[in-house]
């Protein structure tokens, strides 16, 4: 069974992919985000084997979102976008797939069988080293993006990371090995 989150800031798109992967079996949907930053903590948490990753989201961008998943359990990564412009992007980063919404159940399923070849000898694919621009902070029910070079002190306890400025201190879903 091939674990699946998947990130799409449009409910809609998120119910309807979920609904052709149910159909074509094999797949269990284990997350569903609506954001960058719940995607964070659910890969943490969840750590699935393929995230279904739309590319332009509000806030954070799906490839902002790679940087910022710790290398030892990140998932394989099909991008799934209302736009063409960014396959060569995408295949550039070595993504395992590209697909253009609307997504067509025949291609999802020649998608699924990439991975089922893949899954087996390449748990965690390695993407090229970005660095991260901002980090996502919770602040309140809002997400802060605090630019690194504002960042005073990273520390960790048992809560988790928190970023520390000279505005304030703030919890980041990001683990210490990424920042």
């Amino acid at each position: 069974m091939i674990r699946v989150v998947i990130v799409d800031d449009e409910r809609p798109a998120r119910e309807e992919l979920a609904a052709l992967l149910a159909e074509l079996g094999d797949c269990e949907v284990v997350g569903s985000c609506g954001d960058p930053v719940t995607a964070i903590r659910t890969v943490n948490r969840l750590r699935p084997d393929v995230l279904f990753l739309d590319i332009k989201m509000p806030v954070l961008g799906g490839f902002e979102l790679l940087a910022m998943i710790d290398a030892e359990i990140m998932p394989q990564v099909v991008f799934v976008t209302a736009y063409d412009d960014y396959a060569l992007q995408a295949f550039e980063e070595q993504t395992l797939d590209y697909l253009v919404k609307p997504v067509a159940q025949e291609r999802l399923a020649r998608t699924l069988e990439k991975l089922r070849r893949v899954l087996p000898s390449e748990p965690h694919p390695v993407y090229p080293a970005v660095g991260i621009d901002r980090i996502p902070c919770l602040c309140g029910n809002r997400i802060k993006l605090v630019p690194p070079a504002e960042t005073e002190l990273v520390r960790s306890d048992l809560a988790g990371v928190h970023v520390l400025t000279a505005q304030g201190e703030y919890f980041t879903e990001l683990t210490l090995k990424v920042l």
